[in-house]
């Protein structure tokens, strides 16, 4: 993507330099802070709560959990907080919505694209549970039998 990137920005006169990194160099600058701009993939938990204060909310000190941008919004945060304790779904959805919007609204981050996940186990798995966000997370814990056959045709 960030070739691709580059040389549509070039098209209208933009420079970007990429500089690929080995994963725990990534990681290092991310933390750090040591970016102008970065190209990742983030899978946040499966609670919208979580998901965004992982990425999203104002660092707490030194504790900037994945907001590697170090975005600040404290209108964010109070949203945050009030769909975290509402309990009517559609106003916590509202609320939600007003999140994202100021993320947008502040250009915090660009989205390129949202991966699609599916899942198929052949029927002599015997799986132990799957996590929304990260499905190999129980892997050793699955199993394979021999003799349980779903769906079986003669």
């Amino acid at each position: 993507f960030g070739v691709l990137i580059q040389a549509q920005l070039a098209s209208i006169g933009v420079t970007v330099d990429l500089a690929p990194l080995e994963q725990a160099m990534f990681v290092g600058r991310l933390e750090k802070g040591d970016f102008d701009a970065a190209l990742n993939m983030w899978r946040t938990d499966p609670s919208p709560v979580a998901g965004l204060r992982q990425v999203w909310a104002s660092s707490r000190g030194a504790e900037i959990g994945a907001n590697y941008g170090r975005y600040s919004n404290k209108s964010f945060d109070a949203i945050l907080d009030s769909a975290a304790i509402e309990f009517s779904a559609s106003k916590r959805q509202a609320l939600f919505r007003k999140a994202y919007q100021l993320i947008v609204d502040d250009a915090a981050g660009v989205w390129l694209y949202e991966p699609r996940n599916f899942a198929a186990i052949n029927s002599r798995i015997e799986p132990t549970g799957m996590r929304a966000y990260a499905w190999w997370a129980s892997l050793a814990d699955w199993s394979v039998t021999s003799t349980r056959v779903a769906n079986a045709k003669p």
